[in-house]
């Protein structure tokens, strides 16, 4: 099972280490664990690893430009952000033998002239490609993908309908039901499955991840990757909440055995494999 650091992010390290930073990700490779990174496009078009489109949290609220605004080299004169490109992490997944990525295309990003991007940087390190997997993607992205990268994860984000109706829009139009990516399997070869929280619909609850969802994922040759609760602080996931709900969560979710977990406490969730 792999463990995904999110943005490179661990809450019990004593690193203060900036989240999507080459340190992070150092950091991880060096304790057996797999990254989740986002990435954007410069003005000059290069690619550049970072969550938002602007600058704002990346420079600790100093600038709020675009990444698309600026050159390489007009980001590099900013000292209040340490910046990373895609090619020194790609370099860094050639370095550790173990190294594995979990790429973030999110939805506004998957315009032609970015996946070209994304593809030619990919092009240049196949070493990597079988130790990767790009995820949140659009059907028609992840055809073009499949054609040029044969051997590199594809998935789409899979979420219940409930909330697929209430964050669609904030996904940029990347959320797919199971009924919709299950005959896709010529195209993706992984599932990105996403638990928002756990209400529904009238009040009534709801659990994406159960074995039920597990076994129709995998009779249809899928690899599973799932995003623990705490990523989802922000929707009010009753078990991302505080560590004690957290823990007790991933005891039911890691005996589902997905492929991948991706999470903010990576090292402790690794910890529980080992121990459990």
């Amino acid at each position: 099972m792999i463990i995904y650091s999110h943005r490179g992010i661990d809450f019990d390290r004593s690193e203060k280490f900036p989240e999507n930073s080459l340190a992070a990700f150092e950091w991880a490779a060096k304790n057996n664990l797999g990254i989740e990174l986002d990435l954007q496009l410069t003005r000059d078009q290069e690619l550049v690893v970072a969550h938002d489109p602007d600058l704002l949290k990346w420079s600790a609220g100093e600038d709020k430009r675009t990444w698309s605004s600026l050159t390489i080299e007009e980001i590099r004169q900013i000292k209040s952000g340490t910046l990373t490109t895609f090619e020194q992490v790609l370099q860094l997944a050639e370095t550790y033998a173990n190294f594995e990525m979990a790429v973030h295309l999110k939805g506004a990003n998957q315009t032609p002239m970015f996946v070209a991007k994304v593809i030619a940087a990919f092009q240049a390190h196949p070493k990597v490609h079988t130790r990767t997997f790009i995820f949140d993607l659009k059907p028609e992205v992840g055809a073009t993908l499949r054609k040029a990268l044969p051997k590199i994860g594809l998935g789409p984000s899979v979420a219940d309908p409930y909330d697929i109706s209430r964050f669609q829009k904030l996904t940029g139009g990347t959320l797919f039901s199971l009924e919709e990516i299950l005959p896709m399997n010529d195209v993706f070869n992984w599932i990105w499955l996403d638990e928002w929280d756990l209400k529904s619909a009238n009040g009534s609850s709801k659990s994406l991840y159960s074995p039920e969802v597990m076994n129709r994922i995998r009779k249809s040759g899928f690899k599973i990757a799932l995003i623990s609760p705490e990523l989802h602080r922000g929707e009010d996931h009753p078990d991302g909440r505080d560590i004690q709900s957290l823990e007790k969560r991933w005891g039911s979710i890691v005996a589902l055995q997905p492929d991948a977990i991706c999470s903010d406490y990576p090292a402790r969730l690794l910890l529980s494999l080992k121990t459990s």
